[in-house]
């Protein structure tokens, strides 16, 4: 599986990390109700544990916190988008409701395309989003 790497300053992270991150979110929000702060070390330490096998290097709280941020900001806006477009389309199937709201996003990301297709297939029917 090829996975395109997405960079923040010198702080690289893959396409396979957001999806664990995304993953990890699912897990640690649907067993606890946890405060902010100890939310993200829960999150850190979930993430840790499921990215063992892929991924050298453990990435801390501060990473996971500003990573996760990142990520939610565009699963937010993206899923706005296709539910809009979704609502607006009925007779379109998911796969063209989809398609417009990649070029749409593309439109007002100044031309960047929605990197995050596996995370929010994960994240779009959650309650938050």
């Amino acid at each position: 599986m090829y996975f395109v790497c997405f960079t923040m300053g010198s702080n690289q992270w893959t396409a396979n990390e957001y999806f664990l991150l995304a993953r990890a979110y699912i897990n640690v929000k649907e067993n606890t109700s946890l405060e902010d702060r100890i939310f993200f070390v829960q999150l850190t330490n979930t993430f840790n544990t499921d990215a063992e096998t892929t991924i050298q290097n453990h990435r801390n709280t501060l990473d996971i916190a500003a990573k996760w941020y990142e990520l939610k900001t565009e699963v937010v806006l993206f899923n706005d988008l296709y539910n809009k477009i979704e609502d607006d389309r009925v007779n379109d199937t998911e796969e063209e409701i989809l398609e417009v709201a990649k070029e749409e996003y593309k439109s007002i990301s100044n031309g960047q395309s929605f990197e995050f297709e596996a995370p929010w297939n994960l994240l779009k029917n959650l309650p938050f989003f």
